[in-house]
């Protein structure tokens, strides 16, 4: 009888935990994240350029910037890429130098990305994107914004030479969905 009491009284304690965590909202299960849409009012725009972007393309996509000045770039969910030069008033479409597929292992999953890039004065600046949906056998993750670059010149081998001088890219992966649409 003892048993009962002391496992009765657990249960209890239980169940008035779970009331508290319920009606207190602390732990919420509808909210699951997910890509972050541009309708969600969280994208930074550059404002100089908005007017004019949302006059001259169709897309309905943030225009985002890239490492180059007055050159920026729209990315759909589903991995497309646009490229854009302004040039005063006036905004027009760049024609990609090229892409590439790269896959990176992150945590024992292949993420699996084409990476859309252009090349400006000898510099690179490219991106690319992972979701699950492309690929739903990837379990933890289900966002990956690919961004490529010029190696830094501080980044030197044993032998002190600059990867920057061996025209070294270098690979960055975000996984916070939340910053997709920000700079």
């Amino acid at each position: 009888m003892k048993k009962y009491k002391i496992l009765l009284t657990l249960l209890l304690i239980v169940l008035i935990a779970v009331a508290a965590v319920v009606v207190t909202g602390v732990l919420d299960i509808r909210s699951t994240p997910s890509i972050v849409a541009p309708e969600a009012n969280n994208a930074a725009l550059s404002t100089d350029y908005t007017e004019t972007y949302t006059r001259s393309t169709a897309a309905a996509l943030p225009l985002m910037k890239t490492d180059f000045e007055n050159i920026f770039y729209t990315m759909s969910k589903e991995g497309a890429v646009h490229f854009y030069q302004v040039a005063g008033a006036n905004i027009t479409e760049m024609k990609e130098a090229g892409n590439y597929e790269v896959t990176a292992e992150c945590s024992s999953q292949n993420l699996t990305a084409t990476i859309h890039y252009i090349e400006v004065d000898g510099h690179v600046f490219g991106c690319g994107l992972f979701t699950n949906l492309m690929d739903p056998e990837v379990l933890i993750y289900d966002y990956a914004f690919f961004k490529v670059t010029d190696m830094f010149e501080s980044f030197v081998d044993v032998s002190g030479v600059s990867y920057a001088y061996r025209n070294a890219k270098l690979l960055l992966i975000d996984v916070d969905s939340s910053r997709f649409y920000s700079d």
